[in-house]
């Protein structure tokens, strides 16, 4: 049996170190993909439990530490319950959505509404070398004189002539100015 406790977006690859607590644990970053509404809920049940925990710490009468726990322990409860009414809410959707038949391949569709989509950056979009050489001298400053002459294979952008690249620079491409312009 592992001692790691997995994220539970699916997504997610980050495990965690499983302590006494509970079986299901949620990463930070995969925390805030959640929706804000569902954030500040969940942040305000953990300060309720928080500030319980801290005056049971300051109180020595043993009756309020009682009546302060089963509090801290309300609290916790609907901390669990507002936790696994969210999840079954999604799950509720997966349901009606393969009744409808509009699951997607995989039918994850309980991940999707609970993190969103995935966020992702466009592709860069790289020109190619179609000619690499030297160049005639030495510029001061260049740390190398090799070069290469680029054009784009998406729009044809041609750039010209560049120097001072390394050969991992030439092999890789440079940014092309215009399929890559901010929309």
């Amino acid at each position: 049996m592992s001692d790691r406790v997995p994220c539970i977006n699916p997504r997610c690859r980050r495990t965690f170190k499983a302590d006494d607590g509970g079986s299901e644990i949620i990463c930070g970053k995969c925390f805030r993909m959640l929706p804000e509404a569902v954030r500040k809920e969940h942040r305000g049940y953990w300060r309720e439990i928080r500030k319980w925990g801290r005056r049971i710490a300051r109180t020595s009468d043993e009756l309020k530490i009682v009546r302060i726990r089963a509090i801290r322990e309300r609290a916790s409860y609907y901390l669990g319950t507002h936790w696994e009414c969210f999840h079954k809410r999604a799950a509720a959707r997966t349901r009606q959505a393969s009744r409808t038949g509009n699951v997607p391949r995989g039918g994850r569709v309980v991940t999707r509404d609970l993190f969103g989509p995935v966020p992702r950056t466009p592709p860069t979009i790289r020109m190619r070398a179609i000619d690499h050489g030297l160049a005639p001298g030495m510029m001061p400053g260049w740390k190398t004189d090799q070069g290469a002459h680029f054009r784009c294979w998406r729009c044809s952008h041609d750039d010209g002539w560049s120097f001072d690249l390394t050969s991992t620079e030439i092999r890789r491409g440079l940014p092309c100015p215009k399929c890559n312009e901010p929309r």
